[in-house]
């Protein structure tokens, strides 16, 4: 077949496409063209067409030569045009043909069509029921959360995640996360056979990332709500989610400070604005009503109390102090000991270097020294704590209460009391009373 030849079927292929692209296609190696037809049937099919096209070209120009041969009346120069085409003609069938059988010899797949295996990165393998009677059913992946799966799953085919990537997979009867809901834990994997999904309308895929897992149920379940509520740094809770959580699980992070684990911590309180009754937690919390994990810091916030919470991660059981996070003072007169409008009362401090991991919840003033939680032993029973500063990346929160009795809890920063980084009267906040309740234990942490 000579280039005259193939420029001209090109350019009749190209002439005729608008009408291939409307008109009814013949069935060529079991595929016939259609709206549902995948992008590798369509490569298959047009593979084999241009082979058919090719081999009924290849035909035509046998028999235009053999024509040309015939009437050639003995001249010469005829006879071997239409010998010429007749080979190049060969020559071309040769090679369509030719390039047909090294495929069948390097993989017969590579000239088939396999629709009954799908490869997923990470995920669910479903078969979808049929759109139409009668119609092919093809696999599909579910790989990520769907709010509203756009097909109705006829049955589950294998489950394929990366390990450890995923904690749960939600599904739902209907969608937007409402209906029935039916859990799956990963924690031993979700491969092969986890769990059939099958009539599922909607899906929630808990991924396994550094951070605290809020649920509406004791021992990390969920209730009313429809998946679990995550957090990685500090912040109020949205309304929907306010007042509701009785448990929360932590995912620690793989990173390192300082050669060492890093690890999360929070402080929960029961109000938006992290003020209130408050506690301290460094591990897994499978029940915020009573006394567990929060037990050794602080006392217990209660089921369904909290509202806003402040996460640090740091080390706790480190014992590193570094000086560039500097440290809180607390003082035991305004103005950060800046003035004095007693001069004859002594002004007391307390410095609190800023530890990679929290102090924990400690006494401020030191009383029996037998107190392991006592601290500051510069202070004696009947001084108050009326301002406070912080120098470097820390944070304190203060309370009215100690370990063992709750109290009025107060978050503060460095950006909250900048710019001087002082705190100049305590006597304006919620933890400071003059009936009596003063700040009397705190808990100090890093802030990054």
């Amino acid at each position: 077949m000579n280039i005259k030849a193939i420029v001209l079927s090109a350019t009749l292929l190209l002439v005729a496409f608008p009408a291939l692209a409307v008109m009814s296609y013949p069935q060529i190696a079991g595929i016939t063209i259609s709206n549902t037809t995948t992008a590798s049937e369509y490569i298959i099919y047009f593979f084999n067409l241009v082979v058919a096209v090719g081999a009924f070209i290849a035909v035509i120009m046998v028999v235009m030569a053999g024509i040309e041969w015939m009437t050639s009346d003995g001249n010469p120069s005829k006879i071997e045009s239409a010998k010429g085409k007749i080979k190049n003609t060969l020559l071309g069938v040769a090679v369509l043909l030719g390039c047909y059988v090294i495929l069948d010899m390097i993989n017969p797949d590579l000239k088939t069509i396999k629709i009954n295996k799908l490869y997923c990165q990470g995920g669910i393998v479903v078969l979808p029921q049929p759109t139409t009677a009668g119609g092919e059913t093809k696999q599909a992946c579910i790989q990520d959360t769907m709010s509203s799966i756009p097909y109705t799953i006829q049955q589950t085919i294998e489950w394929d995640f990366p390990a450890d990537s995923i904690l749960k997979v939600y599904t739902y009867s209907e969608p937007n996360f409402i209906g029935t809901r039916t859990e799956y834990s990963c924690k031993n994997g979700c491969n092969g056979k986890a769990g059939e999904i099958a009539g599922s309308k909607s899906i929630y895929f808990l991924h396994k990332k550094a951070g605290l897992y809020l649920y509406d149920e004791t021992n990390y379940k969920l209730g009313s709500k429809p998946y679990p509520y995550y957090l990685s740094s500090s912040a109020k809770l949205p309304v929907e989610f306010e007042n509701f959580i009785k448990s929360i699980d932590i995912v620690q992070p793989d990173e390192l400070i300082n050669g060492e684990k890093a690890k999360y911590m929070a402080v929960l309180f029961d109000n938006p604005d992290y003020t209130g009754k408050c506690s301290f937690i460094a591990e897994p919390e499978p029940d915020l009503s009573v006394t567990q994990n929060a037990a050794y810091y602080s006392t217990p916030i209660g089921n369904k109390t909290l509202s806003s919470l402040i996460i640090t991660k740091s080390y706790y059981d480190s014992k590193y102090i570094s000086e560039e996070r500097g440290e809180v003072i607390l003082y035991t007169n305004t103005d950060c000991a800046r003035s004095s409008s007693d001069p004859t009362k002594q002004i007391k401090a307390c410095h609190i270097p800023v530890y990679y991991g929290g102090t924990g919840h400690k006494n401020i003033i030191g009383g029996n020294n037998m107190d392991p939680f006592s601290y500051c032993k510069e202070f004696v029973e009947g001084d108050e704590v009326m301002s406070l500063e912080i120098t470097g990346q820390g944070a304190v929160v203060l309370s009215t209460g100690t370990k063992d009795v709750g109290g009025y809890c107060a978050y503060f920063d460095i950006n909250t009391i900048k710019p001087r980084g002082c705190y100049s009267d305590l006597r304006k906040t919620p933890v400071f009373y003059d009936e009596g309740e003063k700040p009397k234990s705190f808990i100090v942490f890093p802030v990054d």
